[in-house]
């Protein structure tokens, strides 16, 4: 719903991952401070599979 939100975050290498999992807490908090409801948060290293396609998301890729 409007108010609630699922991160599923993907990450091209260790670098990036550790990264993540590092100010992952941080944007939990600040999403929720927001006023939205975080109903899950997962990171891993890999590609954006094609099976969240059939879920209603958004997808953007960004480079760091």
């Amino acid at each position: 719903d409007k108010s609630t939100i699922t991160l599923d975050l993907y990450a091209s290498n260790d670098e990036v991952l550790r990264r993540i999992g590092d100010t992952l807490p941080y944007l939990h908090n600040r999403l929720t401070s927001l006023g939205l409801v975080v109903e899950n948060t997962s990171y891993q290293r890999g590609h954006i599979p094609e099976s969240l396609s059939s879920r209603p998301h958004q997808i953007f890729e960004t480079r760091v």
